[in-house]
């Protein structure tokens, strides 16, 4: 299993960031890796997500689970496609009024031996863009 890990303290809310958390529909418009997101089902505040993620010349599909708890956590899994595990937890924590602690945690093992060490060092280099992927677009959507 891989790990990635990354916290940052960003000058927006706690709710902000975890509305851009959450609005998973959008992330191919600002993230590094997303081609595609669509919520296939929505229960409360229960997801599942048909997503494709390009990590280099390779698009992978594949469904996941989002579980939204507002303002706090969100966590996504998968054991679909090219993931035999993915575990994706978001955190948000309030550093002041205007001002968030965002932690990103991802643990994944991709499915085929094949493209294990090739698709893990692209996923890994593409995560380390995520949170200030998030960063910039809320200096877009909110300053």
């Amino acid at each position: 299993m891989h790990s990635y890990t990354e916290k940052r303290t960003m000058a927006f809310t706690r709710e902000q960031i975890f509305s851009l958390a959450a609005d998973i529909e959008s992330y191919h418009e600002f993230l590094p890796l997303w081609l595609t997101a669509r919520v296939v089902e929505r229960k409360g505040d229960e997801l599942i997500v048909d997503q494709v993620v390009g990590v280099g010349a390779f698009p992978l599909e594949f469904v996941s689970h989002a579980s939204l708890k507002h303002p706090d956590h969100i966590r996504i899994i998968s054991r679909d496609g090219p993931f035999r595990y993915l575990d994706i937890n978001w955190n948000f924590e309030s550093a002041s009024a205007s001002s968030c602690v965002t932690r990103l945690s991802v643990d994944f093992e991709l499915s085929s031996p094949l493209f294990e060490t090739l698709l893990t060092l692209l996923f890994k280099r593409s995560l380390r863009q995520v949170l200030r992927a998030f960063e910039k677009r809320a200096r877009e959507l909110y300053d």
